[in-house]
């Protein structure tokens, strides 16, 4: 096995691995935040 291959197997390793994160900020709170979204957001129903 070469040392290309070995480079690109780690990087499709490490490429898989980050695809499965779900996107995330982290804003202070009480900052005022503005989204524009191009779907809808579906939330799960609150639970009591």
């Amino acid at each position: 096995m070469s040392m290309q291959d070995n480079v690109s197997r780690a990087g499709d390793q490490i490429t898989q691995r980050n695809l499965g994160v779900q996107p995330t900020i982290t804003i202070r709170p009480g900052a005022p935040v503005r989204l524009v979204v191009h779907r809808d957001l579906v939330f799960s129903p609150l639970q009591k």
